[in-house]
């Protein structure tokens, strides 16, 4: 993502990371490829819930992955940047603590619900956390019409009081308003 001045969001999505011991030497070789004054946000999407051993490893992932997040915000903090991460809605609030703890903001993957009251009682406790760090992220796919995500995403900006949302992808958004 670029920024209006002109500075790059670094984005790295590899739910790979949580398995990979060497996940750091690649993470950095990406990030060499820039310099640093031109990035201004690292932005990290690593879902381990995605694995195929994730329930037998649950608690394993989620210390790695707030180790990750540890890491990565320390070369954060060297070269100026801020860090960013997504996460889903399923994680224990203790593993919350940590990653707003950490981080400098987070997006919360509100997907596969189009339930208001429900997102609510998810996200609630979560965004409490850190209101100003916390980004709600919806999903084009789980709407009929651009309508409907109009009407939604009105409805979950007021009802948990966050300044702001995201779409998950351009492509999905250009052909809900193809519909």
């Amino acid at each position: 993502m670029i920024h209006g001045n002109g500075k790059v969001q670094w984005m790295f999505a590899n739910d790979n990371y949580i398995l990979d011991p060497n996940y750091s030497n690649k993470l950095y070789a990406s990030l060499s490829l820039k310099q640093p004054s031109e990035i201004s946000v690292v932005h990290l999407d690593i879902e381990p819930h995605t694995l195929p051993d994730y329930a037998e490893r649950k608690a394993e992932y989620l210390i790695r992955l707030v180790d990750i997040y540890k890491e990565v915000k320390n070369v954060c903090n060297k070269n100026g940047w801020r860090l960013n991460v997504s996460v889903p809605l399923s994680y224990p609030i203790a593993t919350y603590e940590e990653i707003y703890e950490t981080v400098d903001g987070v997006y919360l993957m509100a997907y596969e619900h189009v339930d208001a009251n429900y997102l609510y009682r998810k996200i609630q406790p979560i965004r409490d956390l850190g209101q100003n760090k916390t980004k709600i992220c919806l999903r084009t796919a789980d709407f009929e019409s651009i309508s409907d995500l109009r009407e939604f995403a009105k409805v979950v900006k007021v009802k948990l009081g966050v300044n702001s949302l995201v779409l998950h992808d351009l492509k999905g958004l250009i052909q809900l308003q193809n519909k």
